[in-house]
């Protein structure tokens, strides 16, 4: 791969201090958090050395580069065409989503999610807002949007929307009409939509940003998104959000500045360079997801043929019913995963996997169960 796209080895990724490779022992193989087992692109890793050979370590203020990148990043994959000036700058799109909800509504509020869903429900509980759920339609592992039910939370009063899309752990992107649908309704009842796109970028093919879906949406929809996730570098902590709606974005201006401050330098700078020059690792990366994706479809159907699964539209984290209990099978191949309950009620059987490693570990992983 001329991108300079590369696995690590098991011995490296057991030498990392990150959290997916601390929680547990150095035997486990932790097919857990959301991070890959791949080497960030080059350029990220050269534009963070600058920095450190030049004691470029302050805090991070004006940042157009950013701006600019994610734009340009937009109009190539997504033929989005974006106001760079209105890309604001966060430490990560949890904090992102709390800084405008402290903006846009009122302790107590209720906010519309979609279950199983990751984090939402504690990120509304911090903000001391109220999950309102309106869970995914599921028919065979094949997840949808519960459009009535959607409207009838509209109509119950409930005002905003944590959208996520696509939508994580289910591993869905959501057709166009559904999510014009969504703006429609919002519009209709004057409920506004945050869009979180982390996983945009990782879409294996066409990816509908909620903002590009015409005037309803642009009225009534602020996007959120991040490098972090799709090009591995969540530590460094950098997120944008941006509305096109001028009266949401008048509001979005009470922000406090040092919200921005605490968003990382370096997370700044490796995610223009990811946003700009990482197109290639970028498709070298995904094309590697695809090929695990089916592996882990043949692991399944050797090792659990009763497990329900559906190759994902996007990413790495795989969403698994195994119809029976599964954790001691696990647990005794030493192997982790994150357990259904974790994204809703009901979900005993099911389990997150990440299989953005190489596949000889994933293979191992397998080799493992008895």
């Amino acid at each position: 791969m001329n991108s300079g796209f590369e696995f690590l080895d098991k011995s490296e990724l057991q030498n990392k201090t990150s959290y997916k490779w601390r929680q547990n022992s150095e035997s486990t193989i932790p097919l857990t958090v959301a991070e890959m087992d791949y080497n960030v692109a080059p350029a990220i890793r050269a534009g963070l050395h600058s920095m450190v050979e030049s004691s470029d370590m302050g805090y991070l203020g004006k940042f157009p580069e950013l701006q600019s990148a994610f734009a340009g990043f937009a109009r190539r994959h997504w033929n989005w065409e974006i106001n760079n000036a209105k890309v604001r700058i966060a430490n990560d799109l949890g904090a992102a989503v709390s800084e405008v909800l402290h903006i846009i509504s009122k302790p107590g509020e209720r906010v519309l999610i979609n279950s199983p869903v990751t984090n939402f429900a504690d990120w509304l509980k911090e903000v001391g807002r109220v999950p309102h759920d309106v869970p995914l339609i599921n028919q065979g592992m094949q997840y949808s949007l519960d459009i009535v039910g959607i409207e009838h939370a509209f109509q119950d009063g409930v005002r905003i929307y944590l959208l996520c899309n696509p939508h994580s752990p289910v591993g869905a992107n959501f057709p166009r009409q559904d999510l014009l649908r969504i703006a429609e309704l919002a519009d209709k009842y004057g409920a506004i939509v945050l869009s979180d796109e982390i996983h945009g970028p990782l879409v294996y093919q066409e990816f509908t940003p909620f903002l590009t879906l015409g005037p309803a949406a642009k009225k009534v929809g602020i996007a959120f998104s991040s490098a972090s996730k799709a090009f591995n570098i969540a530590g460094l902590k950098c997120a944008v959000c941006l509305t096109e709606n001028l009266t949401l974005d008048s509001q979005l201006d009470l922000i406090p500045e040092s919200a921005r401050h605490r968003a990382s330098l370096f997370g700044a700078i490796a995610t223009a360079i990811a946003f700009t020059d990482c197109d290639d690792w970028l498709a070298d990366a995904k094309s590697v997801m695809q090929s695990n994706a089916h592996l882990l479809k043949d692991l399944l159907e050797q090792h659990f043929p009763s497990a329900h699964y559906r190759v994902p539209d996007f990413a790495y984290l795989a969403w698994i019913d195994f119809t029976e209990s599964w954790m001691a099978r696990f647990k005794e191949a030493d192997v982790a995963l994150l357990a259904g309950p974790a994204y809703g009620k009901g979900l005993g059987t099911f389990a997150r996997l990440n299989f953005a490693t190489s596949p000889e570990i994933l293979k191992e992983a397998f080799s493992r169960i008895k």
